[in-house]
């Protein structure tokens, strides 16, 4: 869309373009209607804060009201469907759906209204510690920290409203290398589980096993299944020393490495190598 047409729409098509940049309340956008022209987005989007910031309580209640509970399995609108898919808030475990839910519940029952939060670029954890966090305000200052949330939600909306992105290409990955140290070789047909951890759980997300490179013939997580959090990676090496005949005690030294990390960024590729011998080993980010 662009602003000058915007500026010489009817109403209705002004509403209607910018329906979903406040979810469920076409009414902010038919009050700045009246308003127009606008030289810019950020002056539409002023025009628009302003109108939500001088809405009566009534109205500021049911626009809080009109956004959907995190981790929610209902339907939602296409924008807070993208945003909440973006944070991995609709493929949540069973663990992590009664974590929410549970958060969710003690929230509402505190200040008598969802948790809101602007979920671009968070990850799950992120977004509970935020509700923690704001489970200890006011009432009065999670009612305002509700407002601004959905303020910057907006914001981000209308930019997608006026700026054509494409679909961005992904690249991150999670990929591996084990390297026998007491054969000077790959470690081959060795077992790899790969965890997501959800507080005090775990989620398994693959289970596979090295070629005869040592590595895994796909990376462990694609692009798609990619996303920041904190993971795990169970290297099963008891079984496979003990199949290459390695003397070892009935209780292995080393029977399965687990390596926990973080995943800040999930467009970048995290390659995790295990150097490995019955006594010891070492991980580091590779590439």
């Amino acid at each position: 869309m662009n602003l000058k047409v915007l500026n010489q729409a009817d109403p209705e098509t002004f509403t209607e373009v910018l329906e979903g940049v406040f979810e469920h309340s076409p009414w902010i956008a038919r009050e700045v209607a009246k308003q127009r022209p606008f030289a810019s987005i950020d002056e539409l989007f002023a025009a628009m804060k302003s109108v939500v910031r001088t809405a009566s309580l009534e109205q500021q209640k049911a626009l809080i009201e009109a956004h959907p509970r995190l981790g929610s399995k209902k339907k939602l609108t296409a924008e807070s469907e993208r945003e909440q898919e973006g944070a991995g808030l609709r493929h949540l475990g069973s663990d992590e759906a009664k974590s929410f839910t549970e958060w969710n519940l003690a929230y509402e029952e505190r200040f008598g209204f969802p948790f809101i939060i602007a979920v671009r670029g968070l990850s799950k954890r992120d977004i509970e510690a935020a509700i923690k966090k704001r489970l200890g305000r006011s009432k009065e200052e999670e009612f305002a920290a509700a407002l601004e949330e959905i303020c910057k939600i907006a914001r981000s909306r209308l930019e997608d409203k006026f700026h054509e992105k494409k679909k961005p290409i992904l690249t991150g990955e999670l990929t591996t290398h084990i390297l026998d140290l007491t054969h000077g070789r790959p470690a081959a047909n060795v077992r790899i589980d790969v965890f997501e951890v959800n507080g005090t759980a775990l989620e398994l997300l693959r289970s596979d096993k090295t070629n005869k490179d040592g590595r895994i013939d796909q990376p462990l997580l694609d692009a798609e299944a990619f996303h920041p959090g904190t993971y795990e990676l169970h290297f099963h090496i008891g079984d496979y020393f003990r199949r290459k005949g390695v003397p070892q005690n009935k209780r292995p030294f080393l029977d399965t490495v687990v390596v926990r990390f973080g995943v800040a960024d999930a467009s970048e590729h995290y390659h995790v190598p295990l150097l490995v011998s019955p006594w010891g080993y070492q991980v580091y980010r590779g590439s």
